[in-house]
């Protein structure tokens, strides 16, 4: 959770001192008794708003906060070579201080951002608020066990890149992590036993492809039980975002990148990662030759569905690519060809629709039925669904960048059920496969909620 503390501290003395004289000076002595606010953001939020505000307005603000110390670095219009370490220089001078100093420093200039305001919720209470937990958040592949007790977390104390397994109820990691590195994509198996991890890691920087291997790890101990490598599962690029278990977990399909331009899935026996069997997509038209994976596997009950994209390998007057979805459990269509337009597909998670760009289509006629669809509505199929209530979760921004509010609405109607904020700015928002639990995640840190009945 430290570690950007612990690195920036590295900082020389001489700049830590410069700060210190112009805050003296500006302010005069910084009142240490105050009683600070029932409630700020975590420490790291308050030193993110007295930079956001110090870089705000060009020189003369940053002059206000930190005296001249940044003035070979603020010429017009241009901030300098590498706004980043400058950004970093500021942070670093900020970390020295107490927080006594820096909520005096947020009261001096007005940052309001500083101060962390009270979370309401307004309307029926779907969800409550149970706990956060900290943590520098960077997590692309966070993923809820089936039971909703465990969350993996990917990508953590950097530059190791962990992959590990939070227990939400007692607040901590649990060791050992799972793997280290950076993976493509992660699920668990229904019965919440196996987690599978993909990467598309090098053996060595000429490696030629197929590049990465799947991993099936036990969820229980942690310990890496089979890998196999993406040549050996057929995948002769290497390995797709995209894989899920069977309805039983005896079996795991992962989508394939094919050098041919043709796609592919393969079934991998578990717990042994063997592959035991494929499946490619025929084309409804030979002159569109060249199938590649549309989007991620969905699970609907127990099946899986996976979306293909057929197209020419060169444009032939009018004829646009065809998007069509397929059951991995009988192999058989699940939908007429679409028209794809510009934009990615994407199933409704009632197989009734296609969305492809901002157009709507019946997946079961191939009719078109709208067109200009909002990508943020529900016509999506709302990501962030509690399916047993019939209700999804959104995060709507708010004025100031770092925070916005969170919202339950109606998947039929759109109608917001609950308002509860404001939270910080989340970077997901990931419900529970069982409907229980929503994690909202930040920067910072990971907060969850209780899914009321």
């Amino acid at each position: 959770m430290r570690a950007r503390g612990r690195r920036v501290r590295r900082l020389s003395r001489v700049l830590m001192s410069s700060l210190l004289i112009v805050l003296a000076a500006v302010g005069g002595t910084t009142v240490r008794a105050q009683e600070m606010p029932a409630e700020i953001e975590q420490r790291e939020e308050i030193i993110d708003a007295i930079i956001a505000y110090a870089t705000s307005g060009g020189c003369e603000t940053r002059r206000k906060v930190f005296g001249g110390a940044f003035d070979a670095t603020c010429g017009y219009p241009d901030p300098g070579p590498d706004p980043g370490s400058e950004r970093m220089a500021m942070w670093t001078l900020l970390d020295g201080l107490s927080e006594h100093d820096l909520m005096a420093l947020c009261r001096r200039h007005g940052i309001a951002d500083c101060e962390k305001p009270r979370e309401v919720s307004n309307g029926r209470a779907v969800l409550t608020f149970e706990s956060s937990f900290d943590i520098e958040f960077s997590s692309n592949h966070a993923t809820w066990s089936p039971d909703g007790r465990l969350l993996l977390l990917d990508n953590l104390n950097l530059p190791a890149a962990e992959v590990r397994l939070l227990d939400v109820a007692a607040g901590r990691l649990l060791d050992p992590p799972l793997y280290a590195g950076v993976i493509h994509d992660a699920a668990w198996s229904p019965d919440g036993a196996y987690i599978a991890l993909s990467d598309r890691k090098r053996a060595h920087p000429g490696q030629p492809p197929p590049v990465g291997a799947v991993r099936l790890f036990a969820s229980s101990t942690r310990k890496e039980r089979a890998r196999i490598s993406a040549g050996d599962a057929g995948c002769t690029l290497g390995v797709l975002e995209g894989m899920a278990f069977t309805a039983d977990s005896k079996a795991l399909w992962v989508l394939c990148s094919q050098a041919d331009k043709t796609a592919q899935a393969t079934r991998l026996r578990v717990p042994t990662l063997e592959a035991e069997d494929s499946f490619a997509p025929a084309s409804p038209s030979p002159a569109l030759s060249e199938i590649y994976w549309e989007e991620g596997v969905v699970r609907s009950a127990d099946d899986l569905i996976v979306t293909a994209r057929f197209r020419s390998p060169k444009p032939i007057g009018r004829l646009r690519p065809l998007v069509q979805s397929y059951s991995l459990r009988t192999r058989r269509t699940l939908s007429a060809p679409i028209p794809a337009t510009a934009g990615a597909a994407r199933l409704a998670p009632d197989l009734t629709s296609f969305y492809i760009g901002n157009e709507l289509w019946s997946a079961r006629t191939g009719e078109h039925v709208a067109t200009g669809v909002d990508r943020s509505g529900r016509y999506l199929g709302a990501p962030n669904r509690i399916p047993q209530l019939g209700m999804y979760v959104e995060a709507k921004p708010l004025a100031k960048p770092q925070l916005s509010m969170l919202a339950v609405l109606d998947s039929a109607t759109g109608a917001t059920v609950q308002e509860l904020g404001p939270v910080p700015r989340p970077l997901t928002v990931l419900v529970a496969p069982n409907g229980t639990k929503v994690a909202v995640s930040n920067f910072h840190a990971v907060r969850f909620y209780r899914v009321n009945p």
